[in-house]
């Protein structure tokens, strides 16, 4: 979990940031619908005058542009009759680095109570009698996991 929770957020870093430099996104005569992920963020829109078959090239789209990040949320009503939603990428790729840190944590809090070590400084406590704190850094023991040494 704590891997791929690592791949997930390198990726979702990788798009925002790139996403800052291009926009890609695909474009619906048909139905004047937008979608498009660009400067930092994901966004739909239908508009039925800026993207009906007579002004817009339909289908996939792919633009470099100047670096620019849009880091808020918009609902806009659209001028022309409809209407425009964007969500940045940062708060996923937030999301996603704080649960990837939860889980390396909790890996490494139990990887040491495996191995009858001291959470707070990695001492080995191996031989230790209950209800002694730890010679290293004077943390508490806890009772229930001491264990006798190899």
């Amino acid at each position: 979990m704590k891997w791929g929770g690592a791949a997930v957020t390198v990726l979702l870093v990788l798009v925002w940031v790139g996403s800052g430099w291009a926009d890609f996104g695909w474009i619906s005569a048909g139905s004047s619908m937008c979608y498009n992920l660009g400067s930092g963020g994901v966004s739909v829109c239908h508009d039925t005058r800026i993207y009906s078959p007579r002004l817009c090239t339909t289908g996939w789209h792919f633009k470099p542009k100047v670096f620019w990040f849009d880091l808020w949320f918009r609902n806009l009503p659209s001028p022309f009759g409809g209407w425009y939603l964007r969500a940045p990428l940062w708060p996923v790729a937030l999301i996603a680095l704080f649960g990837t840190a939860g889980a390396w944590r909790l890996d490494r809090l139990a990887r040491r109570a495996r191995l009858n070590m001291c959470p707070k400084c990695n001492y080995d406590r191996a031989g230790l009698v209950a209800g002694v704190v730890c010679p290293e850094c004077g943390a508490a023991i806890a009772s229930g996991r001491l264990r006798a040494g190899p």
